[in-house]
């Protein structure tokens, strides 16, 4: 095997000297590959398959002018009719479409003059025989006719014009094509009618599930109750501010007093008396039984001294023993309590008990004024928070009920939509265009035929050098045996002559 580099060059990328020498030696292979190419683009070119084509606008009814149906629809759904070239180029590829343009097509009187087969295909034995393995199935037949159509139609936006389309029938029959396409249009029709009633019943099977789950909701709330609870909610409210205006004062007054002998209180604990101790209290106590004793036994010693008479010798004795007591009890006093203010002690005493009582007493009123104060500001408060809720669950009532006249306004015009939906699909072409053409022109036929030939050519000849043993030349010699140097050639006596 030769080596491939005579074949490339650094700055051609192709030595293309070199390929036109190999093209004028092996001349031969290069017919060869013309007449095989020729061949094949010859039949390919004059068997070829006519086609036929039909097309028929229509236009898009999307503001509802001629569509009064497509008004109600469209007011109802707002977004049933999405971009109309999403939408129609979508019906073209639909499974649903094909189906339903196929059970058109057999039930058309010259379904058996149609010619269903592929824009490539010269003969009809697939065509039939594939009907024929069908059995009579309905089903069977149906589906395959459904594949065909799809082969066979398609829609697409018309050029330069907005919500316009073009309705395209190709097959290789003339009859089929200028049928079909008026079959065809009329089945676009149906079609989307019966997609819009469609969606127009889901629309009112929606609204209707929709309109009766409202309804119970709203004849299970109890309104009448409800108002007549934020009325009571209202007067109870009244009933607790106006009591809370009449505490307010006595509240304040007797704050004032519970601060007034607070003050009193605080006062007497601070004296320097401990009147906290308790041993203190006890002295204070005895001192002053002792000292009402001594009062006592003075008064009994006068008492007894005017009552008696002179010389009674029982008088004197009591009297004796009363001034022997008394002198002990003195005695005992000024021993046991001489240091002691007690005067100023028991006034002290009696007055802390005195305001320690009313400080306690002026606390209990307080705190009941002050329980009964609070007690009505948290019933305001959680009426104020119950008629909130009242409020809330009314008003949400209330949204629910604009809601159901909503949805029943929205039934009704689904209603009158049902009842006068037309198909937004609108045919303006009284008569369709019709076309022949061929895949492959005689220009296509030149190109392609120039352009494999070459190909093929090139390939050939390339593999033909590499596995060719004969060295032709000095420049393949020396490319072959780099290693070895040349001594010298000998001329072409061809070439001389």
């Amino acid at each position: 095997m030769k080596s491939p580099r005579l074949l490339f060059n650094e700055q051609t990328i192709l030595n293309l000297p070199f390929i036109v020498k190999l093209s004028s030696r092996y001349w031969g292979i290069i017919l060869v590959v013309f007449l095989i190419v020729l061949s094949s683009m010859s039949y390919k070119f004059y068997f070829q398959n006519p086609i036929y084509s039909s097309d028929k606008r229509f236009r898009v009814d999307s503001d509802g002018s001629e569509n009064k149906g497509g008004v109600v629809s469209e007011l109802l759904s707002g977004s049933l009719r999405r971009s109309a070239v999403v939408d129609f180029s979508a019906i073209a590829e639909s499974s649903s479409f094909h189906d339903f343009f196929a059970r058109q097509i057999l039930d058309h009187p010259d379904f058996e003059r149609f010619d269903l087969r592929k824009l490539n295909e010269h003969t009809d034995e697939h065509y039939l025989g594939e009907i024929a393995s069908c059995h009579n199935d309905n089903h069977c037949i149906r589906s395959f006719v459904a594949r065909r159509a799809a082969d066979m139609i398609s829609i697409f936006p018309e050029a330069g014009r907005r919500h316009t389309f073009v309705f395209r029938v190709r097959s290789t029959d003339s009859f089929t094509s200028r049928t079909l396409v008026d079959l065809g249009a009329n089945s676009l029709v149906e079609y989307r009618l019966s997609a819009l009633k469609e969606f127009i019943q889901m629309q009112r099977q929606t609204v209707s599930s929709v309109l009766s789950e409202f309804r119970d909701v709203l004849e299970a709330e109890d309104f009448r109750g409800l108002n007549q609870r934020l009325l009571e909610v209202d007067k109870m409210e009244e009933d607790a501010r106006m009591k809370i205006r009449q505490l307010f004062p006595i509240y304040q007054r007797k704050a004032m007093e519970l601060e007034s002998v607070r003050r009193s209180h605080d006062t007497f604990q601070a004296s320097e008396l401990p009147l906290n101790d308790f041993n203190y209290l006890q002295k204070v106590d005895r001192a002053e039984k002792l000292k009402n004793s001594i009062a006592r036994l003075k008064k009994d010693i006068e008492t007894l001294n005017l009552s008696s008479g002179v010389g009674n010798q029982a008088d004197q004795q009591i009297i004796l023993t009363l001034q022997q007591e008394l002198e002990v009890k003195k005695q005992a006093f000024s021993r046991k309590y001489s240091d002691l203010d007690l005067l100023a002690s028991t006034t002290t005493l009696r007055g802390s008990r005195n305001i320690s009582d009313i400080y306690q007493s002026t606390l209990d009123e307080y705190k009941q004024i002050k329980t009964q104060y609070d007690n009505h500001l948290n019933m305001i408060q959680s009426l104020n928070t119950e008629r909130r809720i009242i409020q809330q669950r009314l008003e949400d009532l209330n949204s629910k009920g604009k809601l159901v006249l909503s949805l029943e306004e929205r039934k009704l015009q689904s209603d009158i939509a049902a009842n006068t939906v037309t198909p937004d699909v609108i045919f303006y072409d009284s008569t369709p265009s019709h076309s022949r053409f061929i895949r492959m022109s005689p220009v296509k036929y030149i190109l392609y035929t120039s352009v494999l030939s070459i190909f093929f050519s090139f390939i050939l000849v390339c593999l033909r050098y590499l596995f060719d043993p004969t060295i032709y030349d000095e420049e393949e010699l020396q490319e072959s045996f780099s290693h070895i140097p040349i001594l010298g050639s000998t001329p072409n006596l061809k070439k001389a002559s």
